[in-house]
């Protein structure tokens, strides 16, 4: 399984300008709207979306063939997809929660300064 992990990371490494462009994305949404529920959600969708553009590329030039020849077995091959979408939506909303706490303690000290004058 752990080199099915490092095929998809490397699949998913050649998108990285794709990522950072969604991530970027994903954080001004939550400046702008101040709320991160929206945006961890939207970005955990978007980034589980690439779990299915990996099945894709195993796919594309019979590649699942080969791959299937390996020893690698189908339930296997599942539950690495799994393992994947699960772990990159993990990543994101972690990443997500954190963006989130800073712009709330920057919002809370905002106010609390603009009580205080």
């Amino acid at each position: 399984m752990k080199g099915l992990m490092i095929k998809d990371f490397k699949l998913m490494w050649a998108q990285k300008m794709f990522f950072v462009l969604i991530f970027l994305l994903g954080i001004a949404l939550i400046v702008v709207n101040k709320d991160a529920g929206f945006s961890g959600g939207y970005l955990a969708l978007i980034f589980s979306m690439f779990v299915v553009s990996t099945i894709s590329y195993d796919e594309y030039d019979n590649g699942s063939a080969f791959l299937f020849s390996l020893p690698v077995t189908r339930k296997e091959y599942v539950k690495e997809k799994y393992l994947l979408g699960l772990l990159i939506a993990t990543v994101v909303w972690v990443v997500t929660f954190v963006f989130f706490i800073i712009n709330n303690i920057e919002k809370a000290t905002g106010d609390y300064m603009k009580e205080s004058c």
